[in-house]
């Protein structure tokens, strides 16, 4: 506010110099100021309007800057100005500070405040009530209804709510979005609105839920709660309950709707989230010695505890679980693959009501489904492949001769199967610590050399296991796989 100090000091001279001759207010001058700071926010907006008020030492010219300023803010087409206005009138008119010119504008004054202070931008939309279509009374409250709310006030005798109600349904049904639709009728008779539900106002949409209410009697609470002095009269509030539109036409509606229900795009697999899953599960091997996937199972239940059960904050859900499948994607500890498989199919696949957008399949249920391809093949329990290879046996830290075997049917009593490129340096860093294993017999396969004897089986080797990161490492027990790493 005070970067407006130097321009308000201009003005203020301006309006003195001004009224060295007359008591009246350059109302061009405080136009000029208002278009300034008026789409500031209120906080900013009731300083200036104070400063500009309280600056004005004769009475008079007090007085016709506070009725200017309150008029102007009462009138404006800007959404939300009316709680300036409301402001004006209840920190220099209601407190006795300035004057009202008569009693007749200070009851018109307080009786727009009254009508308008309780559904200003950024309060909780007030609970109401009205009838549904078995004449029952409803106690409507959009502040718990756990998603955006239009609320919409009509008149069945009104030809302006008629084009309104056209142009409403056609932007509700092309939008169909997860929200409540409250349609209020305010008078006439029974058939009348009813004719209106099968008519102008009968929705063909899926997703928004549509509440069609009836409120002819006198008793009516909304009209003081959502200033409903005429019709039509078209609010909008947040998930939340927050109105955040006021004074709505459909066109603005749509626009509003357009930014509130625009897809968010989420980026995954920051280095930040990946040094936090790191450490997460190096907590885990510090205090077991190891990763398994269950400690991984258990990171990511309690990651949908915390996100989707206790807070209902499914962004935060995905960011976390979005993070956590690409963690998995580029960990090279054999527990991260063993997660793969049912972490996708507990929280990707079993979660289609939050993994639904265009975005989420590119970015999440994509990358999911080759994860789990991959991860699949030759998974702890399966059975090894059919496939004619040429390897070497290791054990203790000698390799025998190269010998021709079916993967089904390797040499007897062998522990693990590996499969290396000898230009890989994590494959040559394995490979050495396999070497310094006792005991075990351990059947190796260089790639290199399989593609070079026969690219055939080299092809099979790729469809039955996941060479995009090398070594593969599998403990085996006679024809099936029993776990990987070593």
């Amino acid at each position: 506010m005070r970067k407006m100090a130097s321009a308000l000091a201009c003005l203020l001279c301006c309006l003195c110099l001004r009224a060295q001759d007359s008591l009246s207010i350059d109302k061009g001058l405080l136009e000029e100021y208002c278009k300034a700071f008026e789409t500031a926010s209120d906080e900013v907006r009731f300083g200036e309007c104070d400063f500009l008020i309280g600056s004005c030492k004769d009475a008079s010219r007090r007085q016709q800057t506070a009725l200017w300023l309150y008029d102007r803010f009462r009138k404006s087409k800007l959404m939300g100005s009316e709680s300036v206005a409301i402001y004006i009138f209840d920190r220099w008119f209601a407190s006795g500070e300035v004057a009202m010119p008569d009693e007749f504008s200070y009851l018109s004054a307080s009786i727009f405040c009254d009508f308008n202070r309780h559904s200003l931008i950024g309060c909780k939309a007030p609970a109401f009530t009205a009838f549904d279509g078995s004449g029952q009374p409803q106690r409507i409250d959009p502040a718990t209804g756990g998603k955006a709310s239009v609320i919409y006030f009509y008149s069945v005798n009104c030809a302006k709510c008629k084009v309104e109600s056209a142009m409403l349904r056609s932007v509700l049904e092309n939008r169909d979005a997860d929200l409540d639709f409250y349609a209020i009728c305010t008078d006439g008779d029974r058939a009348a609105w009813e004719e209106v539900c099968n008519g102008v106002l009968k929705l063909n949409v899926a997703t928004t839920e549509v509440h069609q209410l009836w409120s002819p009697d006198d008793e009516k609470d909304w009209q003081m709660l959502y200033g409903v002095l005429h019709t039509p009269r078209l609010f909008l509030a947040d998930a939340e309950g927050t109105i955040v539109g006021r004074g709505l036409d459909s066109f603005a509606l749509d626009k509003m709707l357009e930014e509130m229900f625009a897809p968010v795009v989420m980026e995954y697999g920051s280095e930040e989230s990946m040094r936090f899953y790191e450490q997460l599960f190096a907590s885990y091997i510090e205090e077991n010695g190891r990763l398994d996937a269950g400690n991984i199972a258990a990171a990511a239940d309690h990651i949908a505890l915390r996100t989707l059960a206790e807070a209902g904050d499914t962004l935060l859900f995905k960011q976390m679980s979005g993070d956590l499948l690409h963690y998995l994607n580029v960990c090279g500890d054999p527990a991260c693959r063993d997660a793969v498989s049912p972490f996708v199919d507990k929280y990707i696949y079993g979660r289609p009501d939050v993994w639904k957008t265009a975005d989420d399949s590119l970015q999440i249920l994509g990358l999911a489904a080759i994860m789990k391809e991959l991860a699949d093949r030759a998974c702890p329990g399966s059975e090894l492949p059919a496939v004619r290879v040429r390897g070497k046996v290791l054990r203790n830290g000698r390799f025998r001769a190269e010998r021709t075997a079916s993967l089904d049917r390797l040499p007897s009593g062998t522990d693990i199967l590996i499969l290396y490129h000898p230009t890989c340096s994590n494959c040559i860093e394995e490979m050495k610590r396999a070497a310094g294993m006792k005991g075990v017999k351990i059947f190796c396969i260089d790639l290199k050399r399989m593609e070079e004897w026969d690219e055939g089986a080299h092809q099979q080797l790729m469809d039955s296991f996941d060479l995009s990161r090398l070594p593969v490492i599998l403990k085996v027990s006679g024809k099936k796989v029993s776990g990987r790493g070593l």
